[in-house]
Order: structure tokens, then C-alpha cells, then sequence
């Protein structure tokens, strides 16, 4: 397990350089106004591609990954082909419509922020691509896969961003700030093409929507959809709310000190993206005592790895922050609370996991919701008296009280204690 789970983390971190890289550029060429505007856009465009995946990112793996255990991969394509097909009908729908309303609503509705709405029309249709990238790494996690799946999830887009970017500026181009969101565009493109190439190499994916099939995902999906939802409030709603309240410069500090933050969090879902097919298969099977061991070993893993760097970037924030520019570095005190969050966020580990592969995404979905409200009233309290810090303190708070409900309710619905280095329930 913990052999795999660094693999991953080394896909994941890959992907994490590639998005410090890519923040550092455009902070670097474009100032925090500009990459305030540029992250508000993308943030808008996340919320929506976790709109169009009808929540299936994590339940595929409950279907495909039980069955191609049985061997049975005609099961597997039928379900993976089932949900592929909706995803991407549903993502097709919503960049549609998102570019024509960026287009031809906002700009009259809020003509102040007309350079955002131009950023998320061209931005608007990698709707499509995103919501398919969660899927598809949902399908290569089933199939052990994990490397691949991180890939598709995390790292491609950056990366490929990443490259499209500084390919131009070797080239002495000049880099307008639209040439931006048509970099991303194209970067999620090709990082769907390669999850669907691999994805469609071990498995013959039937293009579909089979009645059968197709009921089942949607009872598995559309509590997960809340879920996605809510979780989506819970990260974007301070930066959203910061975005319309405050200048795009503030929106782009706020925007780099989260990326730091979410360091930490990549490697949360790292490790569970090995853990969740085999949590999913020793659940199935009733192996609760195999499952108590595996989440002890993953807890106590993520903990020795996460606690130390988040110590050591917290006594750095501001020579960390001052690289992407010295505007950067006002926003040191709204890092060190964030971290603080995530510290919290480490030692509740796979509790979020446990929840979706046991079949208690209803129950994940109410935990969601109360952090989701949460995290709208705080930052709408907050951020117009604190701004950034406002912002994230909200975030902290929420992250906070998601990890502390998903723990207490693993516990209490499964018998299973996610907290390491703390005694057992005892079985009976």
C-alpha cells in the first residue's frame, strides 16, 4: 500500500509543481490583478464541470472495481461506457450554455467585470474536458491504475498549461492575458484525450445509456452530486465572494495562499486514490477487521508525511509567498490560518473515503451540506470586514469542521476509528 500510495504522491506532487509553476508565471507576467481575474474565471468553470460529472467521479469506482475483481468486465465496460456517456452529454450542455451566457448576459448584467466574462468565455468550454477528467481517473482508480488516474486528475492540465506558456514566452511572443484561458483550454483537451486512451486500452468502454445501468449510477451519483456541490462551495465560495467583493489583486493573493494550502490536500488525495477501490472491496467482502488495519497504516502515514511541511511552510509564509512577488507577501497571515485548517484536515485522513466506498454518500452529503452553508455564511460575514483574511479564516473554519463530522461519523455508522493513534472500537 505504502509503496503505491508514493507513487501516486509522486504523480500528485508532479502536479502540484506544475500548478506552483503556473501560478508562479502568472503571477509573474501578469500581476495579482491578473491573476485574480484569470483564477475567479477558473473557479467559476470548476463549480460547473462538477455540475456536469453528476457526482459519478468516486460511485463509478464502486462499480467498476468489485467487477473487474469478479473478472467480470463485461459489467465493468457496461457501467463505465454508461456513465461516460452521460458526463459528457451533460458537459457538452453546460460549456455550451456557459459561453453563450459569458457572452451575452453577463457583460450587460455586470459590465464592471467585463474582463472576467471575457476570460470565461473562452474558459467556458473546458466545462466539457474537466468534468470527464474526474470521471475518467474515478475509471483508472477501479482499475489499479492510480499513477494514470492522478495524472488525469491533477497533473495534466497544469502541466500542459504549463508548457503551452513558457513555449511562448521562449519564443519572445507577446502574452496577452486572454491568450491564458485558451492555453488552459487546450491543456484540458489533451489530458482528456490521454485519460480516454488509457482508460479505453483496458477496458472497451460501451457508449450508452442502458436503462439498468443507468438508474444505478443515478442513485449512487446524485447524493454525490450534492456532495460535490457543497465541497465545490466549501473551497471556491471564499474566493468567489472575495472575487465580487474585493479588487482582483486581493483575489489573486488569496488565490496563491490556497494553493499552498491545497498542497497538503493533494496528498490526502493521493493516498485515497489507492485506498478507495480497496476500501470499496473489503467492505463488499465484511472485512471490517482488514479495513480497521488499512485505514490505521494510511492514517498514520499521512500524518508523519503532512505535519512536518506544513510546520516548515508556516515559519516560510512570507519568504514562500514573496517568490510569486512582493504583493504576494501581505498574504502570510491569511496562509498561516489556512494551514492551521489543514493540519486538522491531515489527521481526520480517509474519513471522506470511508464514507462514499461504505455506500453512505447520503450521509457525506448532510455533513456537506452544514460545512457548505457554513462556508458561505462565514465568508459573507467575514470578508466584508476582514478581506483576505476573512476569506481565509471561512475557509479554515470549514475544512476544519468537514474533516472532525466525517470522522465522528465513520466511527459512529461503521465501527471504524479513522483518527491515528487512537484506541479501537472494539468489535463485536
Amino acid at each position: 500500500m505504502i509503496r503505491r500510495a508514493l507513487s501516486t504522491l509522486a504523480m500528485r506532487s508532479g502536479g502540484a509543481v506544475a500548478v506552483f509553476l503556473l501560478s508562479f508565471v502568472v503571477a509573474r507576467v501578469y500581476g495579482a490583478q491578473g491573476a485574480g481575474l484569470f483564477f475567479f474565471a477558473q473557479a467559476i468553470v470548476v463549480g460547473l464541470a462538477t455540475l456536469a460529472r453528476c457526482g459519478l467521479g468516486d460511485p463509478i469506482i464502486r462499480f467498476v472495481a468489485p467487477a473487474l475483481k469478479r473478472n467480470d468486465h463485461r459489467i465493468a465496460s457496461c457501467y463505465a461506457g454508461t456513465g461516460l456517456t452521460l458526463v459528457a452529454l451533460c458537459g457538452f450542455i453546460i460549456a455550451v450554455l456557459t459561453i453563450l451566457v459569458a457572452i451575452l448576459v453577463l457583460p450587460e448584467l455586470v459590465p464592471a467585470r467585463a474582463r472576467s466574462w471575457e476570460i470565461l468565455a473562452i474558459m467556458g468550454a473546458a466545462v466539457f474536458p474537466l468534468a470527464l477528467h474526474i470521471f475518467l481517473s474515478g475509471v483508472l482508480q477501479a482499475m489499479g491504475s492510480a499513477e494514470r488516474a492522478s495524472f488525469v486528475e491533477t497533473v495534466g492540465t497544469p502541466l500542459f498549461t504549463m508548457m503551452l506558456l513558457v513555449g511562448t514566452l521562449l519564443g519572445e511572443v507577446e502574452l496577452p492575458l486572454l491568450s491564458l484561458p485558451a492555453f488552459y483550454l487546450g491543456a484540458a483537451l489533451l489530458t482528456l484525450s490521454l485519460g480516454f486512451f488509457w482508460a479505453r486500452r483496458q477496458l472497451a468502454l460501451r457508449l450508452g445509456l442502458p436503462r439498468e445501468p443507468l438508474a444505478e449510477l443515478y442513485d449512487a451519483g446524485h447524493p454525490l452530486l450534492v456532495v460535490n456541490l457543497l465541497g465545490y462551495l466549501i473551497r471556491y465560495s471564499p474566493l468567489l465572494i472575495l472575487g465580487i467583493w474585493a479588487d482582483s489583486s486581493d483575489t489573486g493573493i488569496f488565490a496563491i495562499a490556497s494553493r499552498f494550502s491545497m498542497l497538503f490536500a493533494i496528498l490526502l488525495q493521493s493516498l485515497n486514490a489507492v485506498m478507495r477501490p480497496r476500501f470499496a472491496v473489503l467492505w463488499n467482502e465484511g472485512e471490517r477487521g482488514r479495513l480497521q488495519a488499512e485505514v490505521d497504516s494510511a492514517g498514520k502515514f499521512l500524518v508523519a508525511v503532512s505535519l512536518p511541511l506544513i510546520l516548515l511552510i508556516a515559519v516560510l509564509a512570507p519568504q514562500v509567498l514573496s517568490i510569486f512577488g512582493a504583493e504576494f507577501a501581505s498574504g502570510s497571515a491569511a496562509l498561516l490560518v489556512l494551514l492551521a485548517g489543514q493540519a486538522v484536515n491531515m489527521l481526520t485522513a480517509t474519513s471522506g473515503a470511508l464514507l462514499i466506498m461504505s455506500g453512505n454518500g447520503r450521509v457525506l452529503r448532510m455533513n456537506t451540506a452544514v460545512c457548505g452553508l457554513t462556508s458561505l455564511a462565514l465568508s459573507a460575514l467575514l470578508i466584508p470586514g476582514f478581506g483576505l483574511l476573512g476569506a481565509a479564516i471561512a475557509t479554515s473554519t470549514v475544512i476544519a469542521l468537514q474533516g472532525a463530522l466525517a470522522a465522528l461519523q465513520v466511527y459512529r455508522r461503521l465501527g471504524i476509528m479513522p483518527l491515528p493513534g487512537t484506541p479501537r472500537r472494539s468489535s463485536k
